[in-house]
């Protein structure tokens, strides 16, 4: 299940991400459930360092990790029937987080969803570029390659996934807390940029500013389009 969130909550990103996703996943990114997103991220971190320092395969870090677990589940397990020392709420808790990792349906449907919009949007942006003669939108769509090639050549595709596990983990609970301080600097930013940049983009041939604004509006229109048809097909 997911959310629904007004105008004013989905105005950025992590809103956006928070209205998309399952209330489960929710729960592990913003931390609701703070003994789930403590371990994904020490898993996250322990699997990199040692596949990528100590050269461990997978399956023997798989192997490793689930020994652990086992053995963890059952001093827990062991202290809770023990009434001095633990409560009957240890092992529902305890329960409670080992069934929050199962992947269920649901969950499988939503992050394939996830990557499927990423995908399309994606290809479309790259196959609109092969389709046009507009110099901006073509150097746009090279310029985003050659920033991608580039940062391949020094980071492995299991540095990237690790960079956007942790990212994921951290970045929306900090921008939560800090949502406003950091829109400010943003703005700021943007605001120094936008007026450096003025100059050069008034330079321009109109031709080619008029050409990049016509090929984004007739990709709105597009998607609009197939938005319609596919609420009239529903």
């Amino acid at each position: 299940m997911t959310k629904n969130l007004t105008k004013s909550e989905s105005s950025d990103c992590v809103s956006n991400m928070k209205g998309f996703l399952s209330q489960e996943v929710n729960d592990i990114i913003f931390w609701n459930n703070k003994v789930a997103s403590l371990l994904i991220l020490t898993f996250v971190n322990l699997a990199y360092f040692l596949v990528q320092f100590r050269h461990y395969s997978f399956i023997t870090l798989f192997s490793y990790i689930l020994i652990a677990t086992l053995f963890l589940s059952f001093l827990i397990h062991k202290k809770a029937s023990i009434k001095v020392l633990g409560s009957p709420e240890d092992i529902n808790k305890l329960n409670d987080t080992v069934d929050s990792f199962r992947l269920s349906e649901e969950k499988v449907k939503s992050l394939t969803s996830l990557l499927s919009k990423f995908y399309v949007r994606g290809e479309e942006y790259i196959l609109n570029a092969m389709k046009t003669d507009n110099a901006i939108h073509v150097l746009k769509v090279t310029g985003t390659l050659l920033l991608i090639a580039q940062f391949g050549k020094y980071f492995s595709p299991f540095t990237v996934v690790w960079l956007a596990g942790n990212w994921l983990l951290v970045w929306p609970v900090i921008y939560t807390h800090k949502k406003d301080v950091i829109d400010s600097k943003y703005n700021s930013v943007k605001d120094v940029v936008m007026k450096n940049a003025d100059p050069l983009l008034k330079k321009l041939p109109k031709s080619l500013v008029s050409s990049d604004l016509s090929t984004s509006q007739d990709t709105n229109g597009s998607k609009d389009t197939n938005g319609s048809d596919e609420k009239k097909n529903q």
